[in-house]
């Protein structure tokens, strides 16, 4: 019966190997599912670092676009404002020299007036 024995041992420790592979696979199991979690939660946070710094960016463009489009208002308003004063220049230097030749056509007419009123008070014969 001795070798009975024997049987008896080889099977306690082959059940005690197989309890601690299944203990080393539990715990290999166990860091498996805890990398993954790690490396899961990892990639959430770049996604989240990813999508804010899209949103920033996002926004820094906007503003950027809101900056660029006053530049642009201002600019357009600052070239209606020159185009306006031009126009209204012109028409003043145009005024005035319309107003130079009218002045010079009354001086002329007023020359001509006094030229015939000079030749009228000559030939006058109510002169001593």
């Amino acid at each position: 019966g001795g070798g009975g024995g024997g049987m008896k041992g080889y099977r306690a420790a082959e059940d005690e190997a197989k309890k601690h592979s299944s203990d080393l696979g539990t715990i290999a199991a166990a860091k498996h599912a805890r990398l993954q979690q790690e490396s899961r939660e990892k990639q959430e946070g770049l996604q989240e670092e990813m999508e804010r710094l899209r949103r920033e960016m996002d926004s820094s463009m906007g503003a950027m676009g809101a900056g660029i489009r006053r530049v642009q208002e201002e600019k357009a308003h600052i070239t209606g404002m020159e185009q306006r004063i031009r126009q209204e220049f012109g028409m003043q230097t145009q005024a005035a020299s319309q107003s130079n030749g009218e002045l010079r056509m009354r001086l002329d007419a007023l020359q001509d007036g006094f030229v015939q009123l000079r030749d009228i008070a000559r030939q006058s014969p109510g002169k001593p």
